[in-house]
């Protein structure tokens, strides 16, 4: 299950997504460099990232941040600084604020 990560106006698509040292890698290679905030379309299966992310789907695997997450639904593992989501079913480990409700928007395009 591959996502699409988009930095500018460029997309990647993946199934692992990690943006360590300000450089992006999908797949285990580099594709971007100098970049911290990150928009993933689809559902996020594997993401790792020193700042915050934004997904537009739901979180089926793990998504760690070291900011904050923004998504749909959780099914999966967030860790992150805050997280702002839909429905929960799976797990949420958070340093500030959770806030989440029924229907939010970062899980629809």
């Amino acid at each position: 299950m591959s996502s699409t990560i988009t930095i500018g106006s460029r997309e990647y698509e993946g199934d692992s997504i990690s943006i360590m040292n300000k450089k992006v890698y999908v797949d285990g290679v580099v594709v971007e460099e100098g970049v911290i905030t990150a928009i993933i379309k689809g559902d996020a299966v594997s993401v790792t990232a020193e700042g915050g992310v934004t997904v537009v789907g739901n979180v089926k695997g793990n998504v760690n941040a070291g900011g904050s997450i923004r998504c749909g639904n959780v099914e999966g593992n967030v860790e992150a600084s805050s997280v702002d989501c839909g429905n929960v079913s799976g797990g949420i480990k958070v340093g500030s604020s959770v806030n989440c409700k029924k229907e939010k928007d970062y899980g629809k395009e």
